[in-house]
């Protein structure tokens, strides 16, 4: 029963327009839920509790975004189970995401600017090196990104007005 349900599983994501990078996660996970579900000798899926689920979760030694999959990929087959009147309701339904921390940026000093401005400007006595002073002007003052930056052609930038037109 377990292993239809696992491969049912999969063939319904397909169907249902998950992604191809979506379908590896899910698959990854089912591979790992199974082993652990195995290593319990759970038999059926209306055996498992939610306290299996949390102890999945943190189970080896994950990252916070491989328990947010985890999580992700709980939910979705719990419903898919749901669904397929498999299990009465969605015990992964309340799961909580774990929170994902943001990483403050890291900023340049204006000493620092200034040095980075200087080293480039040593530069800047042939054609490629006022080239890469004005990428990295730019880069500084104006917080283009380097695609953007790229894209600008010579016809795009207006010197009279002042002006790049049309950068992506």
């Amino acid at each position: 029963m377990l292993h239809t349900s696992l491969s049912d599983f999969l063939s319904y994501c397909k169907t249902n327009g998950f992604g191809s990078r979506s379908i590896e996660v899910f698959s990854s996970k089912l591979n790992e839920f199974t082993n652990y579900i195995n290593s319990l000798h759970i038999n059926s899926y209306r055996k498992i509790l939610y306290t299996h689920l949390l102890s999945f979760i943190i189970s080896g030694n994950s990252s916070v975004h491989t328990k947010k999959q985890k999580v992700w990929f709980l939910r979705q087959f719990f419903q898919y189970l749901k669904n397929n009147n498999i299990v009465k309701t969605n015990i992964a339904s309340k799961l909580p995401y774990p929170k994902i921390n943001q990483k403050e940026p890291d900023f340049l000093s204006f000493k620092e600017l200034k040095l980075i401005i200087n080293f480039f400007i040593s530069f800047a006595n042939s054609y490629i090196g006022i080239r890469n002073l004005i990428i990295v002007l730019f880069l500084i003052f104006l917080g283009l990104r380097i695609s953007s930056i790229l894209n600008i052609n010579i016809q795009d930038i207006d010197l009279k007005s002042h002006l790049i037109l049309n950068y992506t």
